[in-house]
């Protein structure tokens, strides 16, 4: 298992992409400074191109539920495998930098 950061920047909603290089999501470090619900994922077929959300399969976002910050919570690598370029989106817009850790494999 690897651990990789991402940005998220204050006022916006979603992290920098990133380039998962063949590997696959295992779980997402949520930060201290964290202060969403929710948290969604996007992906796209180039790291500079538009991105689109990652559905579970039945026509939902997949959604993973934050239910604190400062802590860990695992993914569905079934619904993240295959994912070479990919974006965090949370529910609300950030109050502060931080950077999340995304552990992938």
């Amino acid at each position: 298992m690897v651990g990789t950061s991402v940005n998220m920047a204050v006022n916006t909603n979603f992290t920098e992409a990133i380039d998962f290089g063949g590997m696959t999501l295992y779980g997402v470090h949520i930060p201290s400074g964290f202060n969403g619900g929710s948290i969604t994922l996007q992906t796209c077929l180039t790291l500079g191109g538009t991105y689109y959300a990652v559905q579970d399969g039945a026509g939902n976002n997949y959604t993973v539920i934050v239910s604190s910050p400062a802590c860990y919570v695992p993914v569905d690598p079934v619904k993240t495998k295959g994912i070479r370029y990919c974006r965090v989106v949370s529910n609300t817009n950030a109050n502060t930098n931080f950077s999340i850790v995304l552990s992938v494999q």
